[in-house]
This record gives structure tokens, C-alpha cells and sequence, in this order.
């Protein structure tokens, strides 16, 4: 019997047969980039629409993701145990894109410093 990949398995499962390394990292990085996308977009509209400043907006926004990401599998883990039965995506179970956006919320939070 030969295993055949379908979008569910190779969105699910990190390493399977239609699923290498590669595509995995490629996964982690997509997400970090559509969260910093996002939070730009969010906080460019808000800066224009109200009087918030736009490196605070973005910088709470970006974290309030990172808090998300890292308490989503935890509260998984814990509806699992409940006997709740789905999968979350590979980029919500590693624990790399959340690790991932912590460091690219540094640098941005550095290099948003020197710009006040």
C-alpha cells in the first residue's frame, strides 16, 4: 500500500511522505511574514484613522500574535486530553513560529528605538 499526500495530511503533518523539511520551514517563515503583514496593515490603518502611534500599534499588535501562538497549542493539547478530536496546522503546533516572530519582534522593537 503506498501512501498518497492529500492537502489535509501535507498541511497537518510536518514530515510525510509529500512533506520534506523544506516545505515545513517554508510553512513557519510564510506565517511569521503573513503576521508582520498583517500587523503593519492593521497598525498603518489605525495610525491613520486615530491618534495611535504607528511603531506602538504594530508592536502590540505583532505580540499579542506571538501570545496567541504560544498558548494555542497549550489550550490543543488541553482539549485533546477532553477528548476534542481536530488537528491544528504544522505552523500552530512547532513552537518554531513563535519562536520565530519573537526574535523578528525584537529586532523590529530595536530598530523602531532609534526611529521615535
Amino acid at each position: 500500500m503506498t501512501f498518497v499526500p492529500t492537502t489535509e495530511t501535507a498541511m497537518l503533518s510536518p514530515l510525510t511522505a509529500g512533506r520534506t523539511r523544506r516545505h515545513a520551514a517554508a510553512a513557519v517563515l510564510i506565517c511569521s511574514l503573513a503576521v508582520t503583514t498583517g500587523s503593519g496593515i492593521i497598525a498603518a490603518t489605525l495610525w491613520q484613522l486615530s491618534p495611535l502611534p504607528f511603531m506602538l500599534t504594530f508592536v502590540y499588535l505583532r505580540w499579542a500574535v506571538v501570545f496567541a501562538l504560544l498558548i494555542t497549542p497549550l489550550a490543543h493539547q488541553a482539549l485533546k486530553r477532553r477528548g476534542t478530536t481536530f488537528q491544528l496546522p504544522y505552523v500552530m503546533q512547532t513552537p518554531l513560529t513563535a519562536l520565530l516572530l519573537t526574535f523578528e519582534s525584537i529586532i523590529v522593537d530595536i530598530i523602531g528605538a532609534h526611529f521615535k
